[in-house]
Protein backbone atom coordinates (compact mmCIF):
# COMPACT_ATOMS: atom_id res chain seq x y z
CA UNK A 1 0.00 0.00 0.00
CA UNK A 2 2.54 2.54 0.73
CA UNK A 3 6.32 2.32 2.00
CA UNK A 4 6.77 3.51 5.73
CA UNK A 5 10.11 4.25 6.82
CA UNK A 6 11.11 3.01 10.91
CA UNK A 7 12.05 5.67 13.39
CA UNK A 8 15.01 4.95 14.48
CA UNK A 9 17.22 5.20 17.62
CA UNK A 10 19.12 8.47 16.02
CA UNK A 11 15.65 10.21 15.65
CA UNK A 12 15.29 9.68 19.82
CA UNK A 13 16.36 13.24 20.78
CA UNK A 14 14.35 15.08 18.10
CA UNK A 15 11.34 13.12 19.14
CA UNK A 16 11.96 13.86 22.50
CA UNK A 17 12.72 17.54 22.34
CA UNK A 18 9.11 18.14 20.04
CA UNK A 19 7.18 16.53 22.80
CA UNK A 20 8.67 18.37 25.98
CA UNK A 21 8.17 21.73 23.98
CA UNK A 22 4.93 20.62 22.80
CA UNK A 23 3.75 21.21 26.12
CA UNK A 24 4.11 25.01 26.13
CA UNK A 25 2.69 25.25 22.44
CA UNK A 26 -0.63 23.22 24.11
CA UNK A 27 -0.70 25.21 27.14
CA UNK A 28 -0.83 28.58 25.08
CA UNK A 29 -4.07 26.98 22.91
CA UNK A 30 -7.09 28.93 23.92
CA UNK A 31 -10.32 26.11 24.65
CA UNK A 32 -12.07 27.27 20.68
CA UNK A 33 -8.67 27.08 19.19
CA UNK A 34 -8.86 23.45 20.11
CA UNK A 35 -12.23 22.91 19.23
CA UNK A 36 -11.59 24.96 15.79
CA UNK A 37 -9.12 21.85 15.18
CA UNK A 38 -10.78 19.05 16.31
CA UNK A 39 -14.53 20.35 14.02
CA UNK A 40 -12.11 20.94 11.08
CA UNK A 41 -10.74 17.44 11.65
CA UNK A 42 -13.95 15.90 11.72
CA UNK A 43 -15.08 17.61 8.51
CA UNK A 44 -11.73 16.60 6.94
CA UNK A 45 -12.07 12.98 7.62
CA UNK A 46 -15.65 12.91 6.76
CA UNK A 47 -14.68 13.85 3.26
CA UNK A 48 -12.38 11.53 2.91
CA UNK A 49 -13.52 8.50 4.49
CA UNK A 50 -14.05 6.73 1.72
CA UNK A 51 -10.10 6.90 1.40
CA UNK A 52 -9.44 6.39 5.00
CA UNK A 53 -11.99 3.14 5.05
CA UNK A 54 -10.01 2.10 1.84
CA UNK A 55 -6.57 2.22 4.16
CA UNK A 56 -8.12 -0.15 7.48
CA UNK A 57 -9.14 -2.58 4.95
CA UNK A 58 -5.96 -3.03 2.99
CA UNK A 59 -4.28 -2.57 6.32
CA UNK A 60 -6.30 -5.54 8.43
CA UNK A 61 -8.56 -6.77 5.87
CA UNK A 62 -11.32 -5.79 7.29
CA UNK A 63 -14.25 -5.57 5.23
CA UNK A 64 -14.57 -2.12 3.71
CA UNK A 65 -18.29 -1.05 4.99
CA UNK A 66 -17.15 -2.05 8.72
CA UNK A 67 -14.03 -0.27 7.76
CA UNK A 68 -16.42 2.99 6.51
CA UNK A 69 -18.10 2.87 10.08
CA UNK A 70 -15.01 2.59 11.82
CA UNK A 71 -14.43 5.79 10.56
CA UNK A 72 -17.84 7.55 10.83
CA UNK A 73 -17.61 6.92 14.67
CA UNK A 74 -14.03 8.81 15.11
CA UNK A 75 -15.73 11.33 12.94
CA UNK A 76 -18.67 11.72 15.52
CA UNK A 77 -15.41 11.50 18.44
CA UNK A 78 -14.38 14.56 17.06
CA UNK A 79 -17.14 16.54 16.81
CA UNK A 80 -18.34 15.08 19.96
CA UNK A 81 -14.61 16.85 21.61
CA UNK A 82 -15.11 19.83 19.45
CA UNK A 83 -18.42 20.61 21.25
CA UNK A 84 -16.87 19.09 24.82
CA UNK A 85 -13.56 21.23 25.16
CA UNK A 86 -15.34 24.54 24.48
CA UNK A 87 -17.75 24.60 27.47
CA UNK A 88 -16.11 24.46 30.78
CA UNK A 89 -19.30 23.76 32.42
CA UNK A 90 -19.58 20.40 30.99
CA UNK A 91 -18.46 17.43 33.47
CA UNK A 92 -19.31 13.82 32.43
CA UNK A 93 -22.35 14.88 30.21
CA UNK A 94 -24.28 17.33 32.28
CA UNK A 95 -24.40 20.60 33.63
CA UNK A 96 -24.07 20.86 37.56
CA UNK A 97 -26.44 23.24 38.92
CA UNK A 98 -26.91 23.04 42.84
CA UNK A 99 -29.31 24.98 43.66
CA UNK A 100 -27.96 29.07 42.77
CA UNK A 101 -24.66 27.77 42.04
CA UNK A 102 -22.42 26.40 39.17
CA UNK A 103 -19.85 23.91 39.03
CA UNK A 104 -17.07 24.83 36.66
CA UNK A 105 -14.22 21.78 35.42
CA UNK A 106 -10.82 22.64 35.21
CA UNK A 107 -8.98 19.86 33.26
CA UNK A 108 -5.28 19.64 34.21
CA UNK A 109 -3.02 17.28 31.58
CA UNK A 110 -0.85 15.08 32.96
CA UNK A 111 2.26 15.24 30.45
CA UNK A 112 3.73 13.59 27.69
CA UNK A 113 1.63 11.03 26.61
CA UNK A 114 2.89 7.38 24.81
CA UNK A 115 0.23 5.87 22.63
CA UNK A 116 0.83 2.29 21.83
CA UNK A 117 -1.70 0.73 20.25
CA UNK A 118 -3.39 -2.93 18.23
CA UNK A 119 -4.10 -3.47 15.02
CA UNK A 120 -7.26 -4.19 15.41
CA UNK A 121 -10.00 -1.25 14.85
CA UNK A 122 -7.06 0.38 14.47
CA UNK A 123 -7.96 4.08 13.60
CA UNK A 124 -10.48 4.66 16.61
CA UNK A 125 -7.19 3.25 18.90
CA UNK A 126 -5.52 5.76 17.50
CA UNK A 127 -8.18 8.45 17.84
CA UNK A 128 -8.77 6.96 21.51
CA UNK A 129 -5.28 8.22 22.74
CA UNK A 130 -4.80 10.98 20.67
CA UNK A 131 -7.93 12.57 20.54
CA UNK A 132 -8.79 13.12 24.11
CA UNK A 133 -4.89 13.66 25.15
CA UNK A 134 -4.76 15.97 22.86
CA UNK A 135 -7.95 17.86 24.13
CA UNK A 136 -6.15 17.96 27.63
CA UNK A 137 -3.31 19.63 26.16
CA UNK A 138 -1.11 16.35 26.58
CA UNK A 139 1.62 16.00 23.71
CA UNK A 140 1.70 12.64 22.20
CA UNK A 141 3.94 10.09 20.75
CA UNK A 142 1.56 7.46 19.01
CA UNK A 143 3.25 4.25 18.43
CA UNK A 144 0.95 2.16 15.66
CA UNK A 145 0.93 -1.54 15.68
CA UNK A 146 3.46 -2.42 12.62
CA UNK A 147 0.78 -3.52 10.98
CA UNK A 148 -1.57 -0.99 10.51
CA UNK A 149 1.15 2.40 10.83
CA UNK A 150 -1.12 4.22 7.82
CA UNK A 151 -4.19 4.68 9.73
CA UNK A 152 -1.96 6.58 12.65
CA UNK A 153 0.09 8.17 9.58
CA UNK A 154 -3.27 9.56 8.35
CA UNK A 155 -4.92 10.68 11.79
CA UNK A 156 -1.66 12.57 12.45
CA UNK A 157 -1.85 14.38 8.78
CA UNK A 158 -5.48 15.16 9.46
CA UNK A 159 -5.12 17.20 12.37
CA UNK A 160 -2.05 18.50 11.35
CA UNK A 161 -4.46 20.05 8.33
CA UNK A 162 -6.35 21.17 10.34
CA UNK A 163 -4.52 23.42 12.18
CA UNK A 164 -2.78 21.45 15.05
CA UNK A 165 1.33 22.21 15.22
CA UNK A 166 3.39 19.15 14.28
CA UNK A 167 5.15 19.18 17.35
CA UNK A 168 2.39 18.55 19.02
CA UNK A 169 1.52 15.06 17.51
CA UNK A 170 3.94 12.29 16.42
CA UNK A 171 3.94 8.90 15.02
CA UNK A 172 6.26 6.56 15.62
CA UNK A 173 7.01 3.56 13.55
CA UNK A 174 8.67 0.54 14.84
CA UNK A 175 8.01 -2.89 15.90
CA UNK A 176 7.53 -4.02 19.65
CA UNK A 177 11.10 -4.93 19.80
CA UNK A 178 12.77 -1.85 18.57
CA UNK A 179 15.40 -0.16 20.49
CA UNK A 180 13.17 3.45 19.94
CA UNK A 181 10.39 1.81 22.12
CA UNK A 182 11.77 0.54 24.57
CA UNK A 183 14.06 3.64 24.85
CA UNK A 184 10.70 5.89 25.13
CA UNK A 185 9.04 3.37 27.70
CA UNK A 186 12.18 4.01 30.12
CA UNK A 187 12.36 8.05 29.01
CA UNK A 188 12.04 10.45 31.63
CA UNK A 189 10.52 12.69 28.58
CA UNK A 190 7.55 10.18 28.45
CA UNK A 191 5.18 10.75 31.83
CA UNK A 192 1.95 8.37 30.33
CA UNK A 193 1.99 5.28 28.90
CA UNK A 194 -2.13 4.15 27.45
CA UNK A 195 -2.04 0.94 25.84
CA UNK A 196 -4.12 -0.82 24.12
CA UNK A 197 -3.30 -4.81 23.64
CA UNK A 198 -3.22 -7.97 24.63
CA UNK A 199 -3.19 -9.07 28.41
CA UNK A 200 0.10 -10.74 28.78
CA UNK A 201 1.65 -7.14 26.35
CA UNK A 202 0.57 -5.39 29.41
CA UNK A 203 2.12 -7.15 31.80
CA UNK A 204 5.14 -7.03 29.71
CA UNK A 205 5.10 -2.91 29.03
CA UNK A 206 4.64 -2.74 32.97
CA UNK A 207 8.20 -4.63 33.59
CA UNK A 208 9.36 -1.90 31.97
CA UNK A 209 8.19 0.93 33.65
CA UNK A 210 8.79 2.86 37.01
CA UNK A 211 6.82 5.46 37.88
CA UNK A 212 4.82 6.77 34.85
CA UNK A 213 1.29 6.66 34.62
CA UNK A 214 0.08 3.43 33.34
CA UNK A 215 -3.04 3.02 31.28
CA UNK A 216 -3.70 -0.59 30.12
CA UNK A 217 -6.93 -1.25 28.01
CA UNK A 218 -6.82 -5.08 27.41
CA UNK A 219 -9.72 -6.97 25.54
CA UNK A 220 -10.53 -10.63 24.87
CA UNK A 221 -11.57 -12.73 28.12
CA UNK A 222 -14.55 -12.71 27.03
CA UNK A 223 -17.83 -15.14 27.64
CA UNK A 224 -21.11 -15.24 26.41
CA UNK A 225 -23.83 -17.62 28.34
CA UNK A 226 -27.10 -18.74 26.90
CA UNK A 227 -29.47 -20.25 29.64
CA UNK A 228 -32.28 -22.11 29.05
CA UNK A 229 -34.95 -19.52 28.92
CA UNK A 230 -33.48 -17.16 26.36
CA UNK A 231 -34.75 -16.14 23.24
CA UNK A 232 -32.47 -18.63 21.20
CA UNK A 233 -33.08 -16.40 17.75
CA UNK A 234 -31.79 -13.38 19.50
CA UNK A 235 -28.97 -14.88 20.90
CA UNK A 236 -27.60 -16.60 17.63
CA UNK A 237 -28.02 -13.94 15.49
CA UNK A 238 -26.08 -11.33 17.99
CA UNK A 239 -23.47 -14.04 19.06
CA UNK A 240 -22.72 -14.84 15.27
CA UNK A 241 -22.37 -11.02 14.55
CA UNK A 242 -20.59 -10.66 17.65
CA UNK A 243 -17.59 -13.92 16.89
CA UNK A 244 -17.46 -13.08 13.14
CA UNK A 245 -17.20 -9.28 12.89
CA UNK A 246 -14.05 -8.16 11.71
CA UNK A 247 -12.74 -11.89 11.32
CA UNK A 248 -12.72 -12.10 15.08
CA UNK A 249 -10.03 -9.91 15.10
CA UNK A 250 -11.83 -7.19 17.62
CA UNK A 251 -11.11 -6.94 20.89
CA UNK A 252 -14.37 -8.08 22.33
CA UNK A 253 -16.25 -10.62 20.67
CA UNK A 254 -18.43 -13.88 21.45
CA UNK A 255 -15.89 -17.16 21.44
CA UNK A 256 -16.63 -18.29 24.40
CA UNK A 257 -20.77 -19.24 24.74
CA UNK A 258 -21.63 -21.92 27.63
CA UNK A 259 -24.99 -23.08 26.66
CA UNK A 260 -27.76 -25.16 28.42
CA UNK A 261 -28.29 -28.63 27.10
CA UNK A 262 -31.60 -27.85 26.54
CA UNK A 263 -30.98 -25.35 23.89
CA UNK A 264 -27.75 -26.46 22.54
CA UNK A 265 -29.34 -27.95 19.37
CA UNK A 266 -31.38 -24.97 18.17
CA UNK A 267 -28.91 -22.55 19.19
CA UNK A 268 -26.29 -24.50 17.26
CA UNK A 269 -28.68 -24.61 14.45
CA UNK A 270 -29.40 -20.70 14.77
CA UNK A 271 -25.49 -20.27 14.60
CA UNK A 272 -24.94 -22.20 11.53
CA UNK A 273 -28.07 -20.39 9.69
CA UNK A 274 -26.55 -17.19 10.53
CA UNK A 275 -23.11 -18.34 8.87
CA UNK A 276 -25.14 -19.63 5.66
CA UNK A 277 -25.61 -16.26 4.70
CA UNK A 278 -22.24 -14.65 5.58
CA UNK A 279 -19.79 -13.78 2.34
CA UNK A 280 -16.23 -14.30 2.62
CA UNK A 281 -13.63 -13.31 0.29
CA UNK A 282 -12.52 -9.44 -1.04
CA UNK A 283 -12.95 -7.01 2.16
CA UNK A 284 -13.11 -4.21 -0.55
CA UNK A 285 -16.07 -5.27 -2.04
CA UNK A 286 -19.12 -4.11 0.14
CA UNK A 287 -21.14 -7.71 0.21
CA UNK A 288 -17.97 -9.20 2.16
CA UNK A 289 -18.53 -10.05 5.61
CA UNK A 290 -15.57 -11.26 6.37
CA UNK A 291 -12.45 -10.70 5.08
CA UNK A 292 -8.77 -12.40 5.25
CA UNK A 293 -7.03 -12.32 8.38
CA UNK A 294 -4.02 -9.39 8.85
CA UNK A 295 -1.21 -11.60 9.24
CA UNK A 296 -0.59 -15.45 8.02
CA UNK A 297 0.63 -15.70 11.26
CA UNK A 298 -2.64 -15.67 13.17
CA UNK A 299 -3.84 -18.08 10.04
CA UNK A 300 -1.01 -20.42 11.36
CA UNK A 301 -2.51 -20.38 14.83
CA UNK A 302 -5.58 -21.40 13.78
CA UNK A 303 -4.72 -24.48 11.53
CA UNK A 304 -2.67 -25.08 14.84
CA UNK A 305 -5.56 -25.30 16.76
CA UNK A 306 -7.33 -27.46 14.36
CA UNK A 307 -4.83 -30.00 14.62
CA UNK A 308 -5.38 -30.17 18.34
CA UNK A 309 -8.80 -30.11 18.71
CA UNK A 310 -9.26 -33.56 17.69
CA UNK A 311 -6.74 -34.73 20.51
CA UNK A 312 -8.68 -33.25 23.07
CA UNK A 313 -11.64 -34.70 21.66
CA UNK A 314 -13.32 -31.61 20.53
CA UNK A 315 -15.77 -31.85 17.21
CA UNK A 316 -15.78 -29.82 15.02
CA UNK A 317 -19.49 -29.44 14.19
CA UNK A 318 -18.62 -26.38 10.86
CA UNK A 319 -16.22 -24.64 8.98
CA UNK A 320 -12.30 -25.40 9.72
CA UNK A 321 -11.15 -24.44 6.59
CA UNK A 322 -8.70 -22.23 5.40
CA UNK A 323 -8.09 -20.80 2.13
CA UNK A 324 -4.73 -18.63 2.09
CA UNK A 325 -5.93 -16.13 4.49
CA UNK A 326 -9.40 -16.54 4.31
CA UNK A 327 -10.48 -18.42 7.36
CA UNK A 328 -14.03 -20.27 7.14
CA UNK A 329 -16.57 -19.47 10.08
CA UNK A 330 -16.02 -21.82 12.57
CA UNK A 331 -17.91 -23.87 15.64
CA UNK A 332 -16.22 -25.77 17.82
CA UNK A 333 -18.12 -28.07 20.39
CA UNK A 334 -15.83 -28.12 23.17
CA UNK A 335 -15.42 -31.42 25.03
CA UNK A 336 -13.70 -29.96 28.40
CA UNK A 337 -12.34 -25.82 29.60
CA UNK A 338 -8.57 -27.39 29.19
CA UNK A 339 -9.08 -27.33 24.99
CA UNK A 340 -7.18 -24.74 23.16
CA UNK A 341 -10.31 -23.60 21.81
CA UNK A 342 -11.74 -22.69 24.98
CA UNK A 343 -8.79 -21.37 27.24
CA UNK A 344 -6.70 -19.13 24.30
CA UNK A 345 -7.92 -16.03 23.03
CA UNK A 346 -7.74 -16.47 19.21
CA UNK A 347 -7.96 -13.85 16.56
CA UNK A 348 -9.80 -15.57 14.07
CA UNK A 349 -14.05 -16.05 13.17
CA UNK A 350 -14.57 -18.99 15.53
CA UNK A 351 -16.85 -20.29 18.17
CA UNK A 352 -16.36 -22.34 20.70
CA UNK A 353 -19.42 -24.43 22.41
CA UNK A 354 -19.66 -25.80 26.04
CA UNK A 355 -22.51 -27.76 27.83
CA UNK A 356 -23.24 -26.85 31.59
CA UNK A 357 -26.91 -27.61 32.99
CA UNK A 358 -27.11 -25.92 36.36
CA UNK A 359 -26.32 -21.61 36.74
CA UNK A 360 -23.79 -22.15 39.65
CA UNK A 361 -21.24 -25.18 36.98
CA UNK A 362 -22.16 -22.61 34.19
CA UNK A 363 -20.57 -18.92 36.59
CA UNK A 364 -17.35 -21.59 38.02
CA UNK A 365 -17.09 -22.74 34.42
CA UNK A 366 -17.02 -18.74 33.80
CA UNK A 367 -15.33 -17.34 36.53
CA UNK A 368 -12.43 -19.91 35.58
CA UNK A 369 -11.08 -18.15 32.69
CA UNK A 370 -7.89 -16.64 33.28
CA UNK A 371 -8.82 -13.24 31.93
CA UNK A 372 -12.51 -11.43 32.49
CA UNK A 373 -13.45 -8.65 30.82
CA UNK A 374 -17.24 -8.73 29.83
CA UNK A 375 -19.34 -11.45 30.32
CA UNK A 376 -22.96 -11.71 28.55
CA UNK A 377 -26.02 -13.32 29.28
CA UNK A 378 -28.87 -14.54 27.32
CA UNK A 379 -31.86 -15.18 29.85
CA UNK A 380 -35.62 -13.70 30.07
CA UNK A 381 -35.71 -13.87 33.95
CA UNK A 382 -34.63 -11.11 35.69
CA UNK A 383 -33.94 -12.69 39.06
CA UNK A 384 -31.59 -15.28 36.98
CA UNK A 385 -29.79 -11.77 35.91
CA UNK A 386 -29.44 -10.31 38.51
CA UNK A 387 -27.75 -13.80 40.02
CA UNK A 388 -25.58 -13.85 37.06
CA UNK A 389 -24.30 -10.10 37.99
CA UNK A 390 -23.84 -10.81 41.53
CA UNK A 391 -21.89 -14.06 40.93
CA UNK A 392 -20.26 -13.72 37.67
CA UNK A 393 -16.22 -11.83 38.49
CA UNK A 394 -16.20 -10.17 35.30
CA UNK A 395 -15.84 -6.46 34.91
CA UNK A 396 -18.57 -5.96 33.27
CA UNK A 397 -22.32 -8.30 32.74
CA UNK A 398 -24.52 -7.29 30.02
CA UNK A 399 -27.66 -8.96 29.64
CA UNK A 400 -29.21 -10.18 26.07
CA UNK A 401 -26.34 -8.50 24.13
CA UNK A 402 -23.34 -9.99 22.60
CA UNK A 403 -19.36 -8.70 24.41
CA UNK A 404 -18.93 -6.70 21.89
CA UNK A 405 -22.03 -3.96 23.45
CA UNK A 406 -18.76 -2.09 23.64
CA UNK A 407 -17.12 -2.71 20.77
CA UNK A 408 -15.01 0.55 19.05
CA UNK A 409 -17.03 -0.21 15.70
CA UNK A 410 -20.62 -1.72 16.44
CA UNK A 411 -21.67 -2.55 13.14
CA UNK A 412 -25.25 -3.46 13.92
CA UNK A 413 -27.00 -0.51 13.86
CA UNK A 414 -24.24 2.17 13.43
CA UNK A 415 -25.01 3.92 16.58
CA UNK A 416 -22.16 5.06 18.68
CA UNK A 417 -21.89 3.02 21.83
CA UNK A 418 -18.61 2.89 22.95
CA UNK A 419 -17.64 6.75 22.18
CA UNK A 420 -21.08 8.40 23.47
CA UNK A 421 -20.26 10.83 26.08
CA UNK A 422 -19.98 9.16 28.88
CA UNK A 423 -17.01 6.74 27.55
CA UNK A 424 -15.63 10.04 26.05
CA UNK A 425 -15.35 11.43 29.06
CA UNK A 426 -14.13 8.76 30.67
CA UNK A 427 -10.73 9.12 28.13
CA UNK A 428 -10.59 12.89 29.12
CA UNK A 429 -10.18 11.66 32.94
CA UNK A 430 -7.98 9.37 31.99
CA UNK A 431 -5.55 11.94 30.54
CA UNK A 432 -6.21 14.43 33.32
CA UNK A 433 -6.38 15.20 36.70
CA UNK A 434 -9.61 17.75 37.54
CA UNK A 435 -10.37 20.46 39.95
CA UNK A 436 -13.57 22.41 40.13
CA UNK A 437 -14.50 25.91 40.90
CA UNK A 438 -18.45 26.92 42.29
CA UNK A 439 -19.91 29.99 41.91
CA UNK A 440 -23.05 31.00 43.38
Amino acid sequence: MADVSDTVIEELPILEKNARSAIETLSAMHESDLSEIMFRASKIMDSEKDQIAGILCGESGKPIRFAANEVEHVVQMLRNLSDIVSDPYYYNGEKRWLGTMASVLSRNPLGVVLGITSFTDSLINAASVALPALSTRNPVMLKPSSKSPLSALKLKDILHRSGLPDNVMQVVICNRDSPVIKSLLKSRHTDVVSFYGSVDSAHTLRQHLSSKTFIPHTGGGCVSIVWKDADLDIAGKLIAESAFHSQGQNAYRSQRIIVHPDSFEYLTGRLREELSQMITGDPADNNTDIGPLATSEYTQIFASLIRMMFDHGDRLLEGGKIDGRLVLPTIIDVSSPESPAWKDDIMAPMISLINSDSIDSTIDLANRIGVRNIASVFTSNINTSFYYFKKLKFKEVVINDSPDFRDMSDHRNGSSLHHGDKRIYDLLDEFSTTKSMSIR
